[in-house]
């Protein structure tokens, strides 16, 4: 009978190993990405400005400078994990003098419950950010939709980059 402690010490041991490694896997799946632009696989941002004050003199600049932003508007995509997997939403911003005058957000849900929650921010979102400092913006939850302000501030990140002076 001496076998048997040993098939359930090693079942016991395998389990705990598995239950670990979920659990980091997990946690690192559910952390907010830092820096999105360097993983091109999955960032699908257009990386493209674009602006109303373009002139007919091919050597002027096509954005007029602000403090840390180029005015202009600008348009990137921001991704998150949902429970249904995941998901992105696709954030136009139109900056001027460093201030947030204009924004759009179009939902791009895989899953219906996610689309929900996609359509809940959309609808609540824009007076947490007009009139606001690109610089410092930063969105929570929304309509109560936390997720995909994640999304939301990740655009928001790549928008920065974008507009960098």
């Amino acid at each position: 009978m001496q076998p048997q402690p040993k098939k359930n010490t090693a079942l016991i041991g395998l389990i705990a190993i598995v239950v670990l490694a979920a659990l980091v896997v997990g946690t690192i799946a559910l952390q907010p990405k830092k820096d999105s632009s360097q993983n091109s696989d999955t960032n699908t941002s257009t990386n493209t400005p674009s602006s109303d004050t373009e002139t007919s003199n091919p050597s002027s600049t096509t954005e007029q400078e602000s403090g840390e932003y180029k005015d202009g508007t600008y348009k990137a995509t921001g991704s998150y994990v949902s429970p249904g997997g995941n998901e992105e939403i696709d954030v136009t911003i139109t900056i001027a003098d460093g201030k947030i005058t204009d924004s759009s957000v179009a939902p791009q849900a895989a899953t219906r419950e996610s689309l929900e929650y996609q359509d809940e921010f959309v609808n609540g979102y824009k007076e947490q950010v007009t009139g606001k400092d690109l610089a410092t913006l930063m969105l929570g939850k929304v309509s109560g939709s936390s997720l995909t302000s994640r999304g939301f501030n990740e655009a928001l990140d790549q928008i920065r980059s974008q507009a960098k002076i």
